[in-house]
């Protein structure tokens, strides 16, 4: 596992080195040969020589070690984002020796360095398997020698991961086609942001004193070198560009693939390599490249197979990826390999919801949001039911299987059939998990809460039957494997809920009656909440049930461990049973917490609820269905349109305006830009007005508005 945010011993190990007496308790000595590798580089066959990019190769070390330096010096706060691949190495390597050689000299820094890691939970289990081994290394290293260098773990909580949207039908996977990359701000930045303000506010650092570290590089693409120059990182990469409210160092900006693997290859801890670094060596990052992607441009033994070689510039990303193209290449590079079987599974997970993506016939089609107009879309959205159920019965296979896989792993090595070293003691263990119980109760509450299922512990009921009935799901029917060519959403129409989803009282909500009626003391069962009537905008008081709240949804540990622990109890509650009374039995054990203030919210939902299950509308209606049922109830996009011109037009206008600013920065718009740009615009932008003509045509007003002439 991930060792997490260590801030309490790290935070006396800054202290420590940041008082008066730094040269009597911060005096843990580095090797000898780590202090020396300047003149190592010099002196090198490789390293003396001229890089790819017609600079000498040490030098552009030894500059990009003493800017860090000089960055620290002055105050500033480099801050390094690793998701321990090839070009984060990189960068973290050079922050290492400048952090060495600061502490060597008797420097004592103001403030922390930060270096901080998003773990998504689903990411590539080799390359993951990898950073989770990378980041619990540099811990060690970093407690080891002392050094003034914070560090950050950032994971999404669970309603925004993949399991709490996706799986649980709460969203859809990001696309190719998807108008906006929400799986990036849910699985990395939104949690990366939250935790680094925690981490700053902690240490009294100011966001203009932060410098971002940035590995981006001139010869990964396009869209890298437009990022670059929109953060001011186009001129020398030792340059620091101002960004926002802070400051940014690219300090790896013109080395080219050939020369990341280079300095790779010569890092690590034995005396041998040129380069000292929290790890013995980087071969198993660089052999994970090479079998992403064939042959290495490492190996290239002329300058036209140097020039025609794409070879470990592979990208790893999340496991189930869907954004950039029908397979994922690096993935199965590597299952031709015959060395990743193990992931084989997932790919094929992966490769479904990407070729059923498209299938309208397995969305939900009534929606999920009421708006101020009391009406609903129907329209095929949301995966169904059925389709979740399948993917989280494929995830809990993918999970046992490895589970056994690596138990056969174990017994040979006990049994001495196969030899014992650091690669089968590794495998000896499983590689990646990706529901875990706490993760499956989250999900049995969520698809209760919601009336998704069809009765209750639908949820915990796959779990039983994967790992005590070894009932599997490989997602092996011919359909599976055939790729859907996307075609056209079919056009919504709306259907009219109102403002009162009690249906007069009777739909009582997020209120477990049956409990109060048994109950000794049943007066403080409930609490009195004035909820607003988001359509009407009135406000009644309605009675709630008590809930245990936290930060966000949680599961308590104690009652997750007894629910497994009599999982046949609980399965023997299903038949005759609402599909909502394991959320409720969940709720009120406290096995789960709900986030904090957010009682009248779910209040509101269990009502939306309610009130669709009395008219058997549910998560597995096709779009067909609903339609042959509601026939004159449902109004037509047109007919909405046209009674409610003025809110369909200001939501028409909003998406926009939203569309503008994400093709404003794919093509590269400064932050400067950007920000007059977020102001209201005075009219939608038309398809075929080029971003880029746009933000350089004179047309955006000092008022920060747009004007089309």
């Amino acid at each position: 596992m991930l060792n997490q945010n260590i801030s309490e011993s790290q935070s006396s190990i800054f202290d420590a080195c940041t008082n008066d007496t730094y040269q009597l308790d911060c005096t843990t000595l580095f090797p000898a040969s780590w202090l020396d590798w300047r003149h190592k580089a010099r002196n090198h066959m490789i390293f003396s020589d001229v890089a790819d990019n017609d600079l000498l190769w040490y030098q552009q070390i030894e500059d990009a070690v003493d800017k860090i330096k000089e960055i620290i010096k002055d105050g500033i706060v480099p801050a390094l984002g690793v998701s321990f691949g090839k070009d984060s190495n990189c960068y973290l390597a050079l922050l290492i020796l400048a952090h060495i050689e600061l502490k060597s000299e008797g420097y004592k820094p103001e403030k922390p360095t930060l270096v901080t890691h998003a773990d998504t939970r689903i990411d590539n289990p080799i390359i993951g398997k990898w950073s989770i081994y990378c980041w619990n290394s540099l811990i060690d290293f970093v407690d080891k020698y002392e050094l003034p260098i914070v560090m950050v773990l950032a994971q999404p909580n669970f309603t925004q991961s993949f399991l709490g949207r996706v799986v649980s039908g709460r969203g859809l996977p990001t696309v190719a086609n998807s108008s906006a990359r929400q799986c990036s701000q849910d699985l990395k930045i939104k949690p990366m942001e939250r935790e680094v303000r925690k981490v700053l506010k902690a240490y009294g650092i100011k966001q203009t004193e932060v410098c971002l570290m940035i590995g981006s590089r001139d010869d990964e693409g396009t869209i890298r070198k437009n990022s670059i120059r929109a953060n001011g990182g186009e001129h020398s990469p030792l340059t620091m560009g101002k960004s926002g409210s802070g400051y940014v160092l690219y300090a790896i900006k013109h080395w080219s693939t050939a020369m990341v693997f280079e300095f790779l290859n010569f890092l690590g801890t034995d005396e041998k390599k040129v380069f000292p670094s929290f790890i013995n060596n980087f071969d198993r990052c660089i052999t994970i490249y090479a079998n992403s992607m064939g042959e290495c441009v490492m190996f290239a033994t002329s300058d036209k197979e140097d020039a025609q070689s794409k070879g470990c510039g592979a990208r790893h990303g999340c496991t189930f990826c869907v954004v950039g193209a029908k397979e994922d290449k690096s993935m199965e590079k590597l299952l031709e390999t015959g060395n990743y079987e193990f992931v084989r599974l997932l790919n094929r997970i992966r490769n479904y919801i990407i070729n059923r993506h498209h299938v309208w016939e397995e969305r939900t089609a009534i929606g999920r949001t009421i708006d101020r107009n009391g009406f609903v879309k129907v329209v095929p959205d949301l995966y169904s039911f059925k389709k979740c159920k399948r993917l989280l019965h494929a995830l809990l296979t993918a999970d046992a299987l490895e589970e056994m896989r690596a138990l056969s792993v174990h017994m040979e090595l006990l049994a001495g059939k196969i030899e014992i070293n650091e690669d089968n003691v590794r495998m000896s263990k499983p590689q990646f998990k990706m529901v875990t119980k706490k993760d499956l109760i989250m999900i049995e509450f969520l698809y209760s809460f919601h009336s998704f299922c069809d009765r209750p512990w639908s949820a915990l009921e796959l779990w039983h039957r994967v790992y005590n009935k070894g009932e599997f799901e490989l997602l092996d029917e011919p359909e599976d494997s055939i790729y859907v060519e996307p075609t056209k959403q079919p056009q919504e129409s709306y259907l009219f809920i109102g403002g009162d989803w009690t249906d007069g009282g009777a739909n009582l909500g997020l209120r477990d009656v049956a409990h109060e009626a048994v109950a000794f003391e049943p007066e403080g069962m409930t609490q009195a909440k004035l909820v607003k009537n988001r359509v009407t905008g009135q406000q009644d008081l309605h009675a709630i049930m008590q809930l245990a709240e936290e930060e966000s949804l949680t599961v308590d540990e104690e009652a997750l461990y007894w629910i497994f622990q009599d999982i046949e109890y609980y399965l023997s509650k299903q038949d005759g049973y609402t599909s909502v009374s394991s959320a409720m039995s969940l709720l009120r054990s406290g096995a789960i917490s709900i986030a904090k203030g957010k009682a009248t919210v779910y209040h509101l939902m269990s009502l939306r609820q309610q009130y669709y299950t009395v008219r058997g509308y549910n998560r597995n209606n096709s779009y067909e269905e609903l339609l042959a049922r509601m026939g004159d109830e449902l109004w037509t996009r047109d007919k909405y349109k046209f009674v409610f011109r003025k809110s369909f037009e200001d939501q028409e206008k909003k998406k926009a305006n939203a569309k503008l600013i994400r093709k404003a920065k794919r093509a590269g718009a400064t932050q400067a830009e950007l920000e007059l740009l977020k102001h209201e615009l005075i009219s939608p932008i038309p398809e075929d007005v080029h971003i880029t003509n746009l933000l350089h045509s004179g047309k955006i007003g000092t008022d920060g508005q747009l004007y089309l002439f």
